[in-house]
């Protein structure tokens, strides 16, 4: 796959973004049918939770969210690795970020915070052959960072806010207000990540397709 050029770069990383984007649908129904159980009774409609296709729905959900959730970091990681080494080719140089650190960032404590959105932009750069100009920013990437940042940070809060040692100083509502957040945040991680690997393998497309003009 190293070895692979451009075009057939290009190629695969469609088809992994194909998948990836299915891959994210299912977890986004997913967070939908498990959030209306969560809210249903708070909000006044707790009958819906009632309702046969519902109860059905929720059940093979949680069935396969532990699958469905490795199978979209696999396919996400899958995906950027290709990305970037893409990237290298566009540019014709070595990245400050390697594909494998695009990728192992996202699973090193802290270093996730910050490091994985560098690697997303140089990335995202470089595919528009910007070789000199790979720090730029870019507003779909701010916002997908900051909302996938926000939203981790926000469960982590919600899971620590659980523990005996901590819980007398939370009150019940504002542990809702950490649930309604997280809800709130994940549910737009969603779309706004879908939109990132659209737009991303399109500037990747688009760039061959120059580039095979011009030839």
């Amino acid at each position: 796959m190293a070895d692979l050029g451009l075009d057939d770069g290009v190629k695969l990383l469609q088809r992994r973004a194909q998948i990836l984007l299915l891959v994210l649908l299912v977890n986004a129904l997913h967070s939908i049918v498990i959030y209306i159980m969560v809210f249903g009774e708070e909000w006044g409609f707790d009958q819906l939770t009632q309702f046969g296709w519902l109860s059905k729905s929720q059940q093979t959900l949680n069935f396969l969210y532990v699958p469905v959730t490795l199978l979209a970091a696999l396919m996400f990681s899958l995906w950027t690795f290709r990305a970037a080494t893409n990237a290298m080719l566009i540019v014709g140089s070595p990245l400050r970020f390697s594909p494998a650190w695009s990728v192992g960032a996202h699973f090193i404590p802290l270093v996730n915070l910050i490091l994985p959105f560098l690697a997303m932009r140089q990335i995202w750069n470089a595919s528009k052959g910007r070789g000199n100009d790979l720090d730029r920013n870019e507003l779909l990437l701010t916002v997908w960072w900051g909302v996938w940042a926000g939203s981790f940070l926000i469960a982590l809060a919600s899971v620590i806010s659980e523990f005996d040692w901590v819980t007398e100083p939370f009150s019940v509502r504002a542990q809702w207000m950490l649930t309604y957040l997280l809800a709130l945040l994940e549910l737009l991680s969603y779309p706004l990540a879908m939109l990132l690997v659209v737009k991303l393998s399109h500037i990747q497309r688009a760039y061959t397709q120059r580039a095979d003009i011009f030839a």
